[in-house]
């Protein structure tokens, strides 16, 4: 067989156009790492404001009033910050997934879906491994590898747990009995978020690995 030459239909057959997705694969990382950065600030929001909690209850506030208030509008500006940086970087990595899928089928893959690819991201509870899934049949259609795709899913995972439980436990706040309560439920938040933030980490280390294993695999990217 000649050098270079791939059969038709099999990894490497030329049956459509192949793209690079470095770029889209720099920029979800980059986001990833933003949303990170903003996981870290809601902890630090959080324990502020229990900071400040704890200093109205022991009387060491000037304006009271103002004090709290601003507080509470650091969690909420943290809150929003969040939740952008999540849509977005979630809009990346589904160009990204489509882009490595597309490619895969361009090069002779089957039984490929790029729709899945990028929507199974927006599914509740099924981004847990719509996505992850169609990224692993396009790295073994081409008879590649990608070991860092689980680990990258398992933080995925824990850490949308991880924020979820943060975001229920806010209305804790309102069926608290008296003021230690109080203090529990915002001592909680804040370490609830920082185990977050930390799989937050975590789970974008995995992916930096991931995702490149998968460029590399797929589209021939370093």
């Amino acid at each position: 067989m000649p050098t270079g030459y791939v059969a038709y239909g099999g990894p490497g057959a030329a049956t459509g156009a192949v793209r690079s997705a470095s770029g889209l694969r720099t920029a979800t990382i980059v986001l990833f790492w933003l949303t990170t950065a903003a996981s870290v600030f809601l902890a630090v929001a959080l324990f502020a404001r229990k900071g400040v909690w704890e200093d109205f209850i022991n009387d060491k506030l000037a304006d009271p009033l103002t004090d709290l208030n601003n507080a509470d509008s650091m969690v909420g500006g943290a809150v929003l910050l969040l939740w952008v940086t999540q849509l977005t970087s979630t809009i990346l990595v589904c160009l990204w997934s489509k882009r490595e899928v597309d490619n895969a089928k361009a090069r002779g893959g089957t039984g490929l879906s790029s729709g899945m690819a990028a929507g199974g991201w927006w599914i509740p509870i099924g981004m847990f491994w719509l996505p992850f899934g169609q990224l692993k049949k396009a790295v073994a259609a081409m008879r590649g590898t990608a070991k860092s795709l689980v680990l990258w899913q398992v933080f995925f995972i824990l850490w949308l747990i991880g924020t979820g439980i943060n975001y229920s436990s806010r209305s804790s706040i309102d069926t608290a009995d008296d003021f230690n309560d109080v203090t529990d439920v915002l001592n909680r938040q804040g370490l609830i978020a920082s185990v977050a933030a930390v799989l937050a980490a975590l789970a974008v280390i995995a992916a930096m690995r991931a995702t490149k294993e998968v460029d590399r695999a797929v589209s021939g990217s370093t």
